[in-house]
């Protein structure tokens, strides 16, 4: 986590009602960031997969990141991981694997018109 930049996400709590219970922001990634899938983990922790290095201007031109973190029960961070591709790329989805690691969805665009699926394999410390 050498990355130091002023952009930040966003986690707010409800209740099952709906009710606000707290919100969490998250720093410490390039470019503009967004989540798109948060799932409790075996731990009572979450983790939670999107992107990062977004541009302000357009995501189509971005060298966009896939963006995994993993935060205990009180959605503390407890770290942070970006994976570089070779075009813009998007995580939207993630599962824990039966060894503790993360199955991370991912789809790459390149030249905005191509795009390809992958499956990145993670230990349990996003690795």
């Amino acid at each position: 986590e050498d990355i130091s930049a002023g952009y930040e996400v966003s986690v707010i709590r409800t209740d099952t009602a709906g009710n606000f219970l707290d919100r969490h922001d998250y720093n410490g990634f390039n470019g503009l960031g967004s989540l798109m899938k948060i799932l409790r983990t075996r731990d009572g922790g979450f983790i939670m997969v999107g992107t990062s290095n977004q541009s302000e201007r357009s995501a189509g031109v971005a060298n966009t990141q896939v963006l995994l973190m993993k935060t205990d029960a009180n959605l503390n961070k407890l770290w942070m991981k970006q994976f570089n591709t070779t075009y813009a790329a998007v995580g939207y989805d993630v599962f824990e694997t039966r060894d503790g690691g993360y199955a991370v969805g991912v789809f790459e665009r390149s030249f905005n018109k191509n795009f390809k699926m992958m499956i990145v394999k993670t230990d349990a410390s996003g690795n």
